[in-house]
């Protein structure tokens, strides 16, 4: 059986999508509002109503997955869910130690005899620059400069803590499985299709990948190792280091009548950032070798539900 927390997230989303076409699966998703619960994904999912912060709530899962489970069933929860957008945690630094390290403490202690297997999402932004274009690799000593990293960070500490496993992600783009919430991304296609200008930045840089190839990526971790993933943290990253501006380009197939409307940004030009931005890049060897595969490339493909 899955626990996907944070199940109607974009993330959330595609990791579901992704265990179903491998096999036929128990999925337990949690959502935060009804906007986010994803019926069109299809059979199979119980969909329930979780508020993190609430403890009765995380009461209430964990007698859910204690009744449902079977006879020497493996229990594998991947928490994707959080407080993560990092301006958000640079206004609210209390809000963002609230939502996302207490309520995970509290749910790694409650399900601590349930969990077969735990993996936690953390961020690119524990990291520091990269400068001279070097690429993180696991062992180096995070050095987080924004409220939300230092606080993923925190999260990461509690995961390993308990014995579990943090895969550090990228920023991510594609188009939403959810109709009722569409992805930045997706927001720029509409503006340049009404010919309004859309400001992307362009001079920073960073190991992006889609929301399909990080879940896929996931689930084949969890369907090599199960609840045995050699390694405790894992970089999952593309080959390429891409800006923002490139990716946009290449998500409209470098339409030569779209092209026109999306303008370049440079960070320093940027008015609308709190949180510090810079130019992050992780390298992703481990991750190749515990799959067995030679690169991790963006797949900008669409979506059957567009």
């Amino acid at each position: 059986m899955y626990i996907i927390i944070g199940g109607g997230g974009y993330l959330g989303n595609y990791l579901i999508k992704n265990i179903l076409m491998r096999k036929k699966e128990r999925i337990i998703a949690t959502y935060h509002s009804e906007l986010s619960k994803n019926d069109s994904l299809g059979g199979g999912i119980e969909w329930i109503h979780f508020d993190m912060t609430n403890y009765n709530h995380i009461e209430y899962l964990y007698k859910k997955v204690s009744l449902l489970r079977q006879e020497n069933e493996k229990i594998i929860c991947i928490y994707t869910a959080g407080y993560i957008k990092p301006d958000d945690c640079e206004r609210n630094c209390i809000d963002a130690i609230n939502i996302n390290i207490n309520p995970l403490a509290n749910i790694l202690n409650r399900f601590k005899n349930i969990f077969d297997a735990f993996i936690f999402t953390s961020t690119d932004f524990v990291y520091g620059e990269s400068k001279d274009d070097y690429k993180f690799v696991e062992h180096d000593l995070p050095k987080p400069e924004t409220v939300y990293g230092a606080v993923k960070y925190a999260c990461e500490s509690v995961v390993l803590s308990h014995g579990y496993n943090v895969v550090r992600l990228p920023f991510m783009f594609g188009p939403s499985l959810n109709k009722n919430r569409r992805h930045f991304f997706e927001h720029i296609y509409q503006t340049i299709f009404e010919e309004k200008i859309f400001d992307v930045l362009s001079d920073y840089y960073e190991s992006s990948l889609d929301y399909n190839t990080v879940s896929q990526l996931i689930v084949e971790l969890v369907h090599r190792y199960e609840a045995n993933i050699p390694a405790k943290v894992i970089n999952i990253a593309a080959d390429e280091k891409i800006s923002k501006y490139e990716i946009a380009k290449r998500y409209i197939n470098n339409d030569e009548l779209f092209l026109k409307y999306i303008k370049p940004l440079k960070l320093s030009d940027a008015t609308f950032f709190i949180a510090k931005r810079c130019s992050i890049l992780m390298d992703n060897s481990l991750l190749k070798e515990l799959l067995g595969i030679n690169s991790v490339c963006i797949d900008y493909g669409r979506t059957d539900n567009e």
